[in-house]
C-alpha cells in the first residue's frame, strides 16, 4: 500500500527503497587466438532489471583496441601509457541474456576481467561520477570523487601489468569490500573490484591497495559511483485554464505553484488546414510544441499540445498567436507538480476520427507511475456535456465551448499501453483525441 507523506513541501510514495545490493562477481582471463578474446561469464545470481559492471584489464596501454559485446556500454577507460589499460562497462540485465560475454582485444595484448552484478541500482542513469588516475608504484590509489545523491555504491577498481603473487595480489582498501581478485599469470595483467556504500553525497576519499611487496609497478585504477535507484516523486494536478478567441491572438491567465512543475497547453485552432499557430507562450517564455494534428472529421481543423518544463511561479499570461483569425480559437490549460524537468514529454500522440461511441484512446507510457492526459473533441455532438467518463479517467476541464475536454489518469500507471475511457452521450461523429504522459521527478 503506498502512502502519501509530507515532507519539506514535497510529496512521497513510501515504497522500500534499499541501499543496492552486491551480488557475485565472475572473472577469467584472456585467449589468445587470431585476436585476443576475453570471455566474462554472466553472474550466476543475476537478474532482469540489474545492473552489470564489467572491467576487462589490458597490458600494452592505449594501443591495445577493446570491443565490447553487443549491449555493453563503456563507463570509463583509463590508459597507463603503453604499459596497461582498464575499462570498464555497464550493462543492464534484460529478460533474456547469454551465459557469458566476449571482449575482442586488437592487436593481441594480455588480458583479464571481471564481472560483478549489482541490484538497486538506476538502470536509467547509473553512474552518478567517474574518477581515474594512473601511476608507478608498490601503491595504486583510485582517486576521490563528490558524489552527488544519497547512497551511492562507490567502487574502486585497479589494474597492473604484471602477474603479481600471492592468492590475493591486491590488498583491500580499510572499510571496503573485496568483489574480486584476478590476474593472467605469470606475465600479468592483475585486477581487483572493491565496493563500499556512501550514505551522504560528498567526497569518497581515496582508495588505495597494495599493488606488490616487491619491485615498482605500472597501475591504472578507477573509483566509479553507482546510483541508487531512488523513490519517485507524486504527480499531482497543479492547476487549470481554459479560454477561447476569435481573433489572431488568445490569453489566458494560469496559475501555477509547487515544485518540479510542467504546464501543458492544448490549441483546437479553426485554421482550416492551415498550421498558422505561430508560438503559445506563458510569462513571455516559449513552449514547445510536442505535437500537431490535422483533424479529417468536421471542418479540418488543426490541434496541437505544446508543453513548458519548470514554468515560473504565480499568476501569469498564456498568449497563443496565429498568423489568420478563422473562428473561435480554443486553449485548455494544466499544470502538474512532481514531473519530470529533463524538459521532454514521456510520450506523445494523437487520434483522428474515432467513430467509436465508447471512446478509449490509448497512448504506450514509458516511465513507471507515469500520468496520462488527454484532450479531447467530438465531432457532431451538439450541446453540453456530451462524455461521461469511464473507469480510471477523470475530468479536469470536463466541457469547454465545442465538447471541447481535457482530463487525466488522476494516478501513476505502469509502463505499456494505456488509455482513458469516455463514452458518448449525445450526438454522433468522429473524436479526436491529443495525448501526453509526464514521468515523475526522481526525488
Amino acid at each position: 500500500m503506498l502512502v502519501a507523506l509530507m515532507a519539506g513541501g514535497l510529496l512521497f510514495a513510501s515504497a522500500a527503497f534499499a541501499d543496492i545490493m552486491v551480488g557475485s562477481s565472475t572473472t577469467n582471463v584472456s585467449n589468445d587466438v587470431t585476436y585476443t578474446q576475453l570471455t566474462l561469464n554472466k553472474p550466476s545470481d543475476a537478474a532482469e532489471g540489474d545492473l552489470l559492471l564489467a572491467n576487462v584489464s589490458v597490458n600494452g596501454g592505449y594501443p591495445a583496441g577493446i570491443t565490447a559485446p553487443s549491449g555493453w556500454t563503456l563507463a570509463a577507460r583509463t590508459d597507463n601509457d603503453t604499459n596497461v589499460s582498464i575499462a570498464t562497462y555497464t550493462k543492464v540485465v534484460g529478460a533474456s541474456e547469454p551465459s557469458s560475454y566476449t571482449w575482442t582485444i586488437n592487436p593481441q595484448a594480455r588480458a583479464v576481467g571481471g564481472i560483478t552484478r549489482y541490484s538497486g541500482v538506476d538502470t536509467t542513469n547509473p553512474i552518478d561520477v567517474v574518477g581515474t588516475s594512473t601511476g608507478r608504484g608498490t601503491t595504486a590509489t583510485a582517486p576521490s570523487v563528490t558524489t552527488t545523491v544519497a547512497s551511492d555504491t562507490v567502487v574502486a577498481l585497479f589494474a597492473t601489468n604484471a602477474g603479481t603473487t600471492g592468492s590475493a595480489p591486491f590488498s583491500t582498501t580499510t572499510g571496503m569490500t573485496k568483489a574480486y581478485d584476478a590476474k593472467n599469470t605469470p606475465f600479468g595483467p592483475t585486477t581487483a573490484s572493491e565496493y563500499v556504500s556512501q550514505t551522504t553525497p560528498g567526497a569518497t576519499g581515496t582508495k588505495s591497495v597494495t599493488v606488490s611487496t616487491g619491485p615498482q609497478r605500472d597501475w591504472a585504477a578507477q573509483t566509479i559511483a553507482l546510483k541508487m535507484l531512488q523513490p519517485d516523486a507524486v504527480i499531482a494536478l497543479d492547476a487549470t485554464s481554459s479560454g477561447r478567441s476569435f481573433d489572431t491572438t488568445l490569453t489566458v491567465s494560469h496559475t501555477i505553484s509547487g515544485t518540479n512543475r510542467t504546464l501543458v497547453v492544448f490549441v483546437d485552432a479553426n485554421d482550416f488546414a492551415s498550421d498558422d499557430v505561430t508560438s503559445v507562450t506563458y510569462n513571455g517564455i516559449s513552449l514547445t510544441r510536442v505535437d500537431a494534428m490535422l483533424s479529417t472529421a468536421g471542418d479540418g481543423r488543426y490541434h496541437y499540445t505544446y508543453m513548458l518544463t519548470n514554468p515560473p511561479l504565480g499568476t501569469h499570461d498564456i498568449v497563443v498567436n496565429e498568423t489568420e483569425a478563422r473562428d473561435a480559437m480554443w486553449l485548455l490549460a494544466a499544470s502538474y507538480t512532481g514531473t519530470d524537468q529533463s524538459g521532454t514529454p514521456d510520450a506523445v500522440g494523437h487520434i483522428d476520427s474515432d467513430p467509436s461511441s465508447t471512446f478509449s484512446p490509448s497512448l504506450t507510457t514509458v516511465a513507471n507511475n507515469a500520468w496520462l492526459v488527454i484532450w479531447g473533441q467530438g465531432n457532431g455532438i451538439g450541446g453540453a456535456d456530451g462524455y461521461t467518463a469511464g473507469p480510471g479517467t477523470r475530468f479536469i476541464i470536463p466541457d469547454f465551448g465545442l465538447n471541447n475536454y481535457v482530463a487525466d489518469s488522476d494516478s501513476g500507471l505502469s509502463p505499456g499501453s494505456n488509455s482513458l475511457t469516455f463514452v458518448r452521450v449525445t450526438g454522433s461523429g468522429g473524436n479526436d483525441a491529443m495525448m501526453i504522459s509526464l514521468a515523475p521527478a526522481h526525488l
